[in-house]
């Protein structure tokens, strides 16, 4: 019993520093541990597959999971979470909190800002303006026909284009992604000396493009915190350097943070459609969606951007995952009411294919129709094929009109043009005038 009492005081001071020690070593650990999306009181993180559209997948300092970003009102980054609450699923709005002691790698303070997912975050997105003059066009850059725009030839050959423009009226400018030859809605400013990493060297060969990046390339983006502090963090594609570009091109692996499972499909949406669905199969959906409202352009068969835009708005509508195909959910939904959709296409019926599926997703829509007319200064008007290729030489036109000719019905869109509704082509927006509501009656 004394050996026992004498061994007891001898460890005794041993386990009183063990026990000190403790709550620091839980500590230390605590703090290194990134913040896990789960942990968002009520929420649930869900996966999704999404590319394209107003959101840019980021990873956000000691954050566990996936966050999507565009600009707002202010110039204030607005940040999104995808998953679930009380059975609602959906992008849910995020408050992102850096306090005013922040410094480049520090954890950052997460929050669910609502607990109803958005509907249209279009509403919220702001515009970015390209200034008249003083367009500063970084080393490495080339510029562009369109005013305001530059690009760079990437390592694969493909060229990158870029706007400078500014969110809030001229303080500052920043380097955008383009759509339809202007800033990109919402989107978050890039680092000219980032971008120029992946730049092409003069002389060099095209290095051969790998299927994962098919749908972007990593960069580093700027953002503003929910408190209105800059930070610079990354997207969520895989990041590239020159030394690992080796022939033949290595399968590169996307980087996703520790202990987070995220599925990236080998193949597009438009593929993963085509597989679901025969050809009438997807004459009969568009056929539907532009009964519904969902304007989907001519029911040829193809699955386009367009196509998939207008399957996107109605699984949003219909609280369903919004990744644009047409799966048995989306179809039994779709095809649940009776209505006045045109006859189901029977598989004998063979229906011409045409030459495009123009991206005008039905969010972007300015106004109800019009009857129209050209206005030019005296020249050609020309009428092109999709928004895409609008201004992109001669091959890409339509047909033309001359100044004062009806155009006829057009829609007009944010992005600054207009969709001829006889499905004819579409037409800057600048270069009409309104004649009337509807067409005159014969």
């Amino acid at each position: 019993m004394k050996t026992k009492k004498l061994l007891f005081k001898r460890l005794l001071p041993l386990i009183t520093v063990f026990v000190l020690l403790i709550p620091g070593i839980y500590a230390q650990n605590t703090e290194n541990m990134p913040f896990q999306l789960s942990s968002l009181p009520g929420f649930t993180p869900l996966e999704i597959f999404y590319q394209g559209g107003l959101y840019t997948p980021v990873y956000l300092p000691g954050v566990d999971g996936i966050v999507y970003a565009f600009t707002g009102e202010g110039g204030i980054t607005q940040f999104r979470v995808y998953g679930a609450v009380a059975g609602k699923t959906g992008f849910y709005p995020l408050n992102v909190i850096a306090g005013e002691d922040y410094q480049d790698g520090m954890s950052l303070s997460l929050s669910l800002s609502s607990d109803t997912p958005v509907i249209k975050d279009e509403n919220l997105a702001i515009k970015a303006v390209i200034p008249k003059d003083n367009i500063i066009i970084p080393q490495g850059f080339t510029k562009a026909n369109t005013h305001g725009l530059m690009y760079f030839e990437n390592l694969f050959g493909n060229k990158e284009y870029r706007a400078y423009a500014s969110y809030d009226g001229g303080k500052t400018f920043l380097y955008l992604p383009t759509e339809n030859s202007r800033p990109k809605l919402g989107a978050l400013g890039r680092l000219p000396d980032d971008m120029l990493s992946r730049a092409k060297i003069y002389g060099e060969k095209n290095y051969k493009l790998p299927a994962n990046l098919a749908s972007g390339f990593g960069e580093l983006v700027n953002i503003k915190t929910t408190d209105g502090i800059d930070i610079t963090i990354p997207t969520i594609y895989p990041f590239i350097e020159r030394a690992a570009l080796v022939q033949p091109m290595p399968t590169i692996a996307p980087y996703y943070p520790p202990g987070y499972t995220y599925v990236v499909p080998g193949k597009t949406v438009a593929e993963r459609n085509h597989e679901l669905n025969s050809k009438n199969d997807i004459i009969n959906i568009q056929n539907r969606l532009n009964a519904l409202g969902y304007n989907c352009g001519k029911a040829d068969g193809i699955v386009g951007d367009r196509t998939i835009a207008a399957i996107r708005a109605f699984q949003r509508d219909n609280k369903l995952s919004q990744d644009g195909i047409a799966g048995p959910k989306t179809k039994a939904k779709l095809f649940s009411k009776p209505d006045d959709t045109p006859p189901p296409v029977k598989p004998t019926d063979t229906v011409k294919p045409q030459p495009t599926d123009t991206p005008t997703p039905t969010d972007n829509r300015l106004g109800l129709p019009y009857y129209a007319k050209a206005r030019t200064t005296g020249g050609k008007l020309n009428i092109w094929f999709s928004p895409e290729v609008i201004g992109r030489g001669k091959k890409n036109i339509a047909y033309s009109v001359n100044n004062g000719d009806i155009i006829g019905m057009v829609q007009d869109y944010i992005d600054g043009y207009s969709e001829l509704l006889d499905g004819n082509g579409f037409v800057r927006t600048r270069y009409l005038i309104k004649i009337a509501d509807n067409p005159p009656k014969k």
